[in-house]
């Protein structure tokens, strides 16, 4: 499983949901389902525009494979 880690990094950066929203131009729905899931599936698209608006050049930056539980 996928963990997207944007409450880290947002927190890390002093952004917030909205301003990211705004300067990547991705719907502030679409961060907060980012934000609050552990994913199977994610949006490259989304991802790169979020590194891009944040300045990450490392996907283990954002990103984090996680176990799957059982």
């Amino acid at each position: 499983m996928i963990k997207v880690k944007l409450k880290e990094v947002l927190n890390e950066k002093g952004v917030s949901q909205n301003e990211l929203a705004k300067k990547a131009g991705i719907r502030r729905a679409a961060l907060s389902a980012l934000n609050h899931t552990n994913r199977t599936n994610i949006n490259l698209l989304h991802i790169e525009k979020i590194m891009n608006a944040l300045e990450i050049k490392s996907f283990d930056e954002i990103l984090e494979m996680v176990p799957y539980e059982d």
